[in-house]
């Protein structure tokens, strides 16, 4: 049974590489920066990151944005809050449902899934 070693250049953007102290993350993609990998202000290239993983360094993949499924809540929220600023009674009524309609829809572009 072989242990598989991933290669640095699949890792995604913002996967950490923790070996002997240091914590390098990969802020860029390996087909574009020939030093993808940085840590404390220091470059290091995917050879770097291999000789690494070969050693046993630990790796620590990017934190998840929230699924697909929150943002439709926030956009379902900023349409009703739209309706009701156009049947609401006063003008204060229309003037907070005016101010929740932009915070739910600022909301909504911010938790917006990546697009494959």
């Amino acid at each position: 049974m072989s242990n598989h070693t991933p290669e640095p250049a699949d890792l995604p953007i913002g996967t950490v590489i923790t070996h002997e102290g240091r914590s390098a993350r990969k802020t860029g993609p390996s087909d574009r920066d020939p030093w993808p990998w940085t840590c404390d202000g220091v470059a290091y290239s995917d050879e770097w990151a291999a000789a690494a993983l070969d050693d046993g360094a630990r790796v620590t993949p990017p934190a998840t944005r929230p699924t697909g499924w929150i943002w439709h809540v926030f956009n379902a929220l900023a349409l009703a809050n739209l309706v009701l600023m156009f049947t609401a009674d006063d003008t204060a009524s229309r003037v907070l449902h005016a101010v929740a309609v932009v915070a739910f829809a600022v909301t909504a572009i911010a938790t917006r899934p990546p697009r494959s």
